[in-house]
């Protein structure tokens, strides 16, 4: 026997019937909470990850008297975590394919945005051109839904939870831009990891422009420094 068990018994004999039952629902307690988190690690939510709380349970967002394009008025409309994730998985930008499954992806709603965070094991460009097509693509789908959310946040990890990309466009302005230069000189802001923007092949933008993309409690999302991949691609 350790001498850490031998040191809780004693204390443990030593208490009143009340205390120790007491320190047994605290230790199952603590129990308790180690086996979540270690599922939570399994499951890959990255719970320790500052990104945690771009998963929280979402709040459907509606728009009531919607002005359609022809001045009449349209039907109260909604958009939820749900429809969201419905919307990623048949996406399309120019007739590409941008869809995204909602296995590892992660959507927050409320009614100062859409917050999408997923992870990504493409090389540096793929990734780059995916991302800011995709951006733009599920803006232009929650306009047409005509719901009173202002902007949309996506934010892209690697497997090993670090972001590589994040990006915030306008869903009440959408751009018309098709290349990723014009795409990503659209967004009202935008951030490359270090690695990734070092891995382009002569890029014609900037690593990062605009506004710093927040999370939705406000905070700025966490670029890191750490080498996520390597190689060199070509963009779009």
């Amino acid at each position: 026997m350790t001498l850490g068990k031998v040191v809780v018994r004693r204390l443990l004999q030593s208490w009143g019937p009340s205390l120790r039952a007491i320190a047994v629902v605290v230790m199952a307690s603590v129990l308790a909470g180690c086996v979540w988190v270690m599922s939570r690690h399994v499951q890959g939510v990255g719970f320790l990850s500052p990104l945690e709380h771009a998963t929280f349970e979402s709040r459907e967002v509606s728009c009531d008297d919607a002005r359609t394009g022809d001045g009449k008025t349209a039907a109260a409309v909604s958009i939820s975590q749900a429809d969201v994730l419905a919307a990623l998985g048949s996406l399309s930008f120019d007739g590409q394919d941008v869809s995204l499954a909602s296995d590892g992806t992660y959507v927050h709603v409320d009614v100062n945005g859409i917050w999408v965070e997923q992870r990504s094991a493409d090389d540096a460009a793929t990734m780059v051109d995916k991302t800011a097509r995709r951006t733009t693509a599920l803006a232009t789908w929650a306009r047409g839904r005509q719901a009173s959310v202002p902007q949309l946040t996506f934010i892209v990890r690697d497997e090993a939870d670090v972001v590589r990309m994040v990006e915030s466009v306008s869903v009440r302005n959408v751009t018309r831009a098709h290349s990723t230069r014009e795409l990503l000189a659209s967004a009202l802001g935008y951030q490359i990891s270090w690695d990734a923007y070092a891995s382009l092949d002569r890029p014609d933008f900037e690593r990062e422009s605009g506004v710093t993309p927040r999370l939705p409690t406000g905070s700025a999302v966490p670029i890191s420094d750490a080498v996520t991949e390597v190689g060199r691609g070509h963009l779009l």
